[in-house]
């Protein structure tokens, strides 16, 4: 519910930051000076009558069955041309199928611009796992869930761009993930001695990915400055659920396998480049530096449970507590080029790459794994195994080159 408000939020603000500097200039606008241009297409009733696996259906079409209406599309323009003023906004909006697009674009001619974004699907899956005849105690085996994943982003880009001055943008965007899907991963199903992988898995995710860039360029006494800094950082949980069926001969069983992940990192980079032509665009020269550094964690549980939900050793237990994974890694690269014609149809060009780079990492992995008696045994709490790695990589390298080119045969081009 809170990204659909997010979505009209927008809508309303796409709109008002779109019509609101362009009707101030009303009093003073002639004839001519002002163009408006606006179209909607409503979608009032979508029916969708479905036989059969509705889930199959949704997985297939991305849509629901039965009913469904909303907005098919709308765009609207203006323009105040003595100004340099424009906006326009354009999107759809379905509904029940929670499909939501706007986009929103204001900008001044020779000053900036301001740029908005808004997306969000669903995606559905089915939840069936596989089907063996022989197996019609145990199949078709279903998780009896809705498995939708919502999906979407928002970005926020602002310019300012001006002839004769640093042109400077800046822009924020968030991607999320929020919902359950089916896995590929089959699990394993068993009646007496014979097994087949048809059973059905799935996963729950929350995740959200939030970055901020920050664009400069300039050109100054014939040089070319370009710079780039982004930062992003990422936080989700996922929970993962098998279920892997059996029967005996006087019982069934089920094994249930839970894992938890909750991986996140954070990454940022920072480029920077300056060049220039010379003697009438013979000779060019290039200059670039770029940084990266990324950081990421991520910690892990695992749970194996009887049907009834309580933690149980099967054989080859596999009860994971509090396992964790850190790495980090970091880079320096520097460039260069230069390219310059001594005569006409011949050019020469050179290049030098350097790089710097360290990598480190540690990780743990505790788990229980207390022998299987008879029928099964709880694990009794007690981390027994625990292991341990940790990485540490450094490297340097140089690289360099030369090309020579001639271009004076008609059609042809001679390298090396």
């Amino acid at each position: 519910m809170a990204k659909r408000f997010l979505f009209f939020g927008v809508l309303v603000l796409a709109l008002a930051f779109g019509a609101a500097p362009l009707r101030a200039e009303d009093a003073e606008v002639e004839e001519g000076d002002y163009e408006h241009r606006g179209t909607m297409t409503l979608l009032p009733l979508d029916y969708a009558f479905v036989e059969g696996d509705q889930h199959r259906y949704r997985e297939h079409h991305w849509s629901q069955e039965g009913y469904e209406g909303g907005i098919e599309n709308f765009e609207f323009e203006e323009h105040y041309i003595p100004a340099g003023l424009s906006a326009s906004v354009d999107g759809h909006a379905r509904i029940r199928n929670n499909d939501y697009e706007v986009n929103a674009l204001l900008e001044k001619e020779d000053f900036g611009y301001v740029k908005l974004e808004y997306e969000e699907f669903s995606k559905y899956y089915d939840d069936m796992g596989g089907v063996y005849g022989p197996f019609s105690a145990l199949s078709p085996s279903t998780l009896n869930r809705e498995l939708e994943m919502e999906i979407g982003h928002f970005r926020i880009e602002t310019g300012w761009t001006p002839p004769e001055a640093p042109h400077l943008i800046f822009a924020y965007e968030r991607h999320f993930k929020d919902g359950a899907k089916s896995r590929l991963t089959w699990t394993p199903v068993t009646i007496g001695s014979l097994g087949r992988n048809i059973g059905p898995s799935f996963q729950y995710v929350d995740e959200i990915v939030d970055g901020i860039e920050l664009r400069e360029s300039h050109t100054l006494t014939g040089f070319e400055l370009k710079g780039r800094q982004a930062w992003e950082w990422s936080e989700a949980e996922l929970q993962r659920e098998e279920q892997s069926l059996s029967t005996g001969v006087t019982a069934s069983t089920k094994k249930i396998r839970v894992q938890e992940q909750m991986p996140a990192y954070h990454l940022f980079t920072t480029t920077e480049s300056v060049e220039r032509w010379f003697r009438d665009d013979s000779v060019f020269t290039g200059l670039a530096y770029h940084y990266l550094r990324i950081g990421n964690s991520e910690v892990e549980n695992i749970f194996e449970m009887d049907e009834n939900r309580k933690v149980t050793n099967f054989t080859n237990p596999k009860q994971i507590r509090d396992a964790r994974a850190e790495n980090e890694y970091n880079s320096h690269t520097w460039t260069a080029n230069a390219m310059f014609h001594p005569f006409r149809n011949f050019s020469v060009t050179t290049n030098l790459r350097t790089e710097a780079m360290d990598r480190s990492g540690n990780s743990t992995y505790p788990s229980d794994s207390t022998p299987v008696a008879a029928g099964g045994a709880a694990p009794d709490g007690v981390i027994n195994t625990t292991e341990i790695s940790t990485t540490e990589d450094r490297l340097g390298r140089v690289g360099e080159g030369v090309s020579l080119r001639f271009t004076g045969i008609p059609r042809t081009a001679v390298y090396n």
